[in-house]
């Protein structure tokens, strides 16, 4: 189900089974997004020159899981956008955050081909990382706010009479009907500072000495954020 909205809003398109074609592609894909991602396993997290490496080199580890993702990685990226824009020159394409990008692009012919060209780009990029990056996520963060309706019905039952008293029967919330349910709003965010769907954030390096909360913090270290610790 998550993959179908997440899917849907991003691209407008209709995942009718989880045999789908382009959901096997993004699983394939994101596969070896985690397996590269994972904070320290590769040296070239240390020593960056390594990067320049060949993949043929024994012990090339991450380059050789790079180049055997990379393909599905731009195929996840190009092949839905693409499909979209060709519904959108059709005419045919249906509501989508991607046919709202795409057609403002098209309505920038005064900001010359190159700069259009780079904005598609990061187009591509943004909408591909959609899915990639909020199927599990969006899964977690709701299971996690279920197993807290579960363990506080009061609390459940304070938003249920928040949400009667603002849309009334038979109609669902808006993003305009978000100012007005602040007490849902805020059991969201607790939900999703409680248990973060994401425990590490991705790692970082140090680009100047740097101190926090009496830790002296060298240049060119690596940090890796914990993210439970930080919402704790």
């Amino acid at each position: 189900m998550a993959a179908t909205i997440v899917v849907g809003v991003t691209y407008g398109k209709e995942i009718l089974s989880m045999d789908d074609e382009y959901i096997h592609l993004v699983r394939t894909a994101h596969e070896g997004v985690v397996q590269t991602k994972r904070p320290g396993v590769f040296w070239m997290d240390y020593f960056p020159i390594l990067k320049h490496i060949p993949a043929w080199v024994p012990g090339a580890t991450g380059r050789k899981l790079a180049e055997r993702y990379v393909p599905f990685v731009r195929a996840m990226r190009d092949q839905p956008f693409y499909s979209a824009k060709d519904d959108v020159l059709n005419g045919t394409a249906g509501p989508s955050v991607a046919r709202t990008i795409i057609e403002k692009l098209q309505s920038q012919t005064s900001i010359g081909i190159e700069s259009c060209t780079s904005e598609e780009e990061i187009a591509r990029d943004a909408l591909g990382l959609a899915y990639s990056a909020g199927v599990d996520t969006s899964l977690i963060t709701t299971l996690v706010f279920f197993l807290a309706m579960a363990l506080r019905p009061d609390v459940q039952k304070k938003a249920q009479a928040e949400l009667d008293h603002v849309l009334g029967p038979g109609r669902l919330p808006t993003f305009e009907d978000r100012g007005s349910l602040p007490y849902v709003e805020a059991i969201i965010l607790e939900s999703i500072r409680w248990m973060p769907a994401v425990p590490l954030g991705v790692s970082h390096r140090v680009l100047v000495e740097d101190e926090y909360k009496g830790y002296r913090i060298p240049k060119g270290s690596i940090i890796i954020p914990v993210g439970h610790k930080i919402s704790s």
